[in-house]
């Protein structure tokens, strides 16, 4: 299997069966005032590295459970709004907005994965964001959203 040319760049030696990722373990932190989005990714990916190191099968499964969150995420929104008939209401917002926050730091620990370290991924993410804000504020600036009704009534 060829890993893509970020976990290359990354330093990860690609002839070996194992992976060996760029960043060193982190401890989790120990007052919650100080955990950060970035900080528990940091210390995920470190625990996960730890307990199973990150070959091409590891890697491979990182990603693949976003898969299997983003299932979850839905399933919760599914039994918010009952529209399984045959099951009802079964969930709440809170659950969704929880497996909403698990696909969200899924993804975030295969993107650190895969770059190298979860610093890495932050910048990959500033350099994304910063890539879309301009052509999002450009959209805006084109096509402003009309009053509702207005469209219609031009229609």
């Amino acid at each position: 299997m060829t890993l893509p040319a970020t976990a290359r760049a990354a330093g990860w030696d690609t002839t070996a069966r194992r992976l060996a990722p760029a960043h060193a373990a982190a401890p989790p932190p120990d007052d919650p005032a100080t955990v950060t989005l970035w900080s528990h990714v940091a210390a995920l990916t470190a625990w996960l590295d730890s307990h199973s190191p990150p070959d091409r099968q590891e890697v491979t499964v990182r990603v693949l459970k976003l898969a299997e969150e983003t299932g979850e995420a839905v399933s919760a929104y599914i039994g918010m709004t009952g529209a399984n008939a045959r099951k009802g209401v079964y969930a709440t917002a809170d659950d969704v907005h929880r497996e909403l926050c698990d696909v969200a730091i899924t993804a975030l620990v295969a993107l650190a994965t895969l770059t190298g370290s979860p610093a890495d991924a932050g910048d990959r993410v500033r350099r994304h964001l910063l890539t879309h804000a301009a052509g999002l504020t450009a959209r805006i600036h084109d096509h402003p959203r009309e009053e509702a009704g207005t469209a219609a009534l031009a229609s």
